[in-house]
């Protein structure tokens, strides 16, 4: 892979030297942001310690996740060009650098320092924006993975979220304070892990961890005019965003409502129960699902994850029983709903072929304006503590608003529907990662030790294709192998003719079927498959 323009060669080859020593290595960006996440959200580590609650916290998380909803909702759009710049070290340094320099400017102007409101207001709209990019490229990065390699890689995540977070707490025991601010370790936290989780995720992998090249990325090509990739946009998708919209938003409001009218330091107390929590889930999720059942169905833990909350709220609400569990149920189910929704929209991007910026775009994008909205009702519109019969009221009718939302908007079926466009079985682990081996297969060991191949189907598809376009012998058998996702090395091998013929025969493969990428040849193909079924 050729150097990315801007960085010097000492550079380059330090960061090829760390991605050898471990190519997981920038998956682990993804921690890293969600770590400052934690820190920036809470507020414990920036706000002052003159504050006696969570206003400032409220105002600041409200302008980041709306302003990271509104770069994430634009994203799609410009879903080639912007891949282009993210393949940029440079640019992705640059937005880690304007996160890092808004988390500055929430600091300096907090009410300890210079009470500059509207510096504290530019900062945070600043972290959203740079923050943003930063998940665009984890997006980017996620969405080429398997999905064993995206579970193994999210639950890692969760571990080195925990890790930063305990670092900085156990840090502000022993370093020294500063002024009247939390800490230093968690002045520096907030301020250096954007810049951090940038460096991490701008590392351009060699390979995607299984020693296959990662599929076109960087990008090659240059964008062309027009988007037709919204157009293409399955109908249970957009119903899947409308879902995580309103359960984020619902579970949201319980967290604004608990942050804002609560103290910095039960926050901070309900943040470590939620760190253990986190480690624990990742635990038991990684183990079961590489180990003992290897078959998770996402569609139903989906569905009782969310009627499992709007039930517990609904209870809560009728007999208003709130209190820490209460706060610490509702923020755990928001937390493992964004770990598993991160899955998700991983799967889709590789199962579907959908552009990882479109699909993160649009799904996490969902995600983060629900996030911001929850934050404004709780924080804002809910009434004080005082009139609890009308906060219950209002819990309850967005208790009922999720329910209704998983049994019309986007049931268990249109759940199945969206991964399994095919088939109508039940949506597994195991079933996604083959159906993506027979669409763009690399030979792989089943427990039989058997080899996995394309079904004949799908070759069939290949000959009518290649028939349409009117290709020679040699090139309907380069044809095939590219629409297994081989690369011209991997064909010259298996047809024994150099790699400059094998590099000849699929430019005027390309020619003749119209296509500028692999991603376009497959999806010609899948088309094509599609349709005979």
């Amino acid at each position: 892979m050729s150097d990315v323009p801007g960085t010097s060669s000492g550079n380059q080859s330090f960061i090829k030297e760390l991605v050898k020593l471990w190519p997981g290595l920038p998956f682990l960006g993804l921690g890293v942001w969600l770590a400052w996440t934690v820190l920036a959200y809470g507020g414990t580590v920036w706000l002052s310690g003159l504050e006696t609650d969570g206003r400032f916290v409220s105002y600041m998380h409200l302008l980041s996740t709306a302003s990271f909803a509104i770069v994430l909702f634009v994203a799609p759009f410009f879903s080639d060009r912007l891949e282009l710049l993210l393949a940029r070290r440079g640019f992705v340094y640059l937005f880690g650098a304007l996160a890092s320099a808004g988390s500055i400017g929430i600091v300096v102007s907090g009410s300890a320092y210079l009470s500059n409101i509207y510096l504290f207001y530019f900062g945070a709209v600043l972290t959203g924006i740079g923050t943003a990019i930063i998940a665009l490229r984890c997006g980017l990065l996620y969405g080429r993975l398997a999905p064993n390699k995206v579970i193994i890689y999210a639950m890692l995540s969760q571990f080195l979220v925990a890790f930063i977070f305990f670092i900085v707490l156990g840090g502000e025991r022993i370093l020294v304070q500063v002024s009247t601010a939390s800490s230093l370790p968690g002045l520096l936290a907030f301020i250096l892990l954007p810049i951090l989780a940038a460096i991490l995720v701008a590392v351009v992998p060699p390979e995607d961890g299984s020693g296959k090249s990662a599929p076109s990325f960087p990008p090659l090509k240059e964008p062309k005019k027009g988007n037709s990739k919204i157009a293409s946009i399955p109908g249970s998708f957009w119903k899947f965003c409308v879902t995580i919209f309103i359960f984020t938003m619902v579970t949201s409001v319980v967290r604004g409502f608990a942050v804002h009218v609560g103290t910095p330091s039960t926050t901070l107390a309900e943040t470590s129960i939620l760190m253990f929590l986190r480690i624990a889930f990742a635990i038991c999720f990684l183990y079961l699902a590489l180990r003992i059942i290897k078959h998770i169905n996402f569609g139903r833990l989906y569905f009782l994850l969310i009627v499992g909350v709007a039930v517990v709220v609904t209870v809560c609400s009728s007999f208003q029983l709130y209190g820490l569990a209460f706060n610490v149920f509702v923020k755990f189910s928001l937390d493992v709903f964004s770990l598993v929704l991160w899955c998700l929209l991983a799967f889709i991007a590789y199962q579907k072929r959908m552009h990882p910026l479109v699909v993160f775009g649009f799904g996490r994008g969902s995600f983060m304006a629900g996030n911001a909205l929850g934050w404004v009702i709780g924080a804002w519109v809910m009434p004080a503590e005082t009139q609890i019969i009308m906060n219950s009221f209002i819990l309850l009718f967005l208790a009922l608003a999720v329910l209704i939302s998983s049994v019309l908007v986007f049931s268990v079926k249109d759940f199945d529907n969206l991964f399994l466009p095919i088939s109508k079985k039940v949506f597994l682990l195991e079933d996604l990662m083959a159906q993506h081996e027979a669409a763009l297969p690399q030979e792989v060991a089943t427990h039989s030790g058997e080899p996995l191949y394309p079904p004949r189907p799908y070759i069939a598809a290949c000959k009518r294709v290649g028939s349409a376009a009117h290709l020679s012998a040699r090139e309907q058998d380069v044809f095939e192998l590219l629409a297994q996702g081989r690369d011209n090395d991997n064909i010259a091998a298996r047809l024994n003719i150099s790699s400059n013929t094998s590099r000849t025969h699929a430019h005027n493969i390309y020619a003749k079927l119209k296509v500028h990428s692999r991603r376009e040849l497959i999806a010609l193909v899948e088309e094509e498959w599609k349709s005979s079924l």
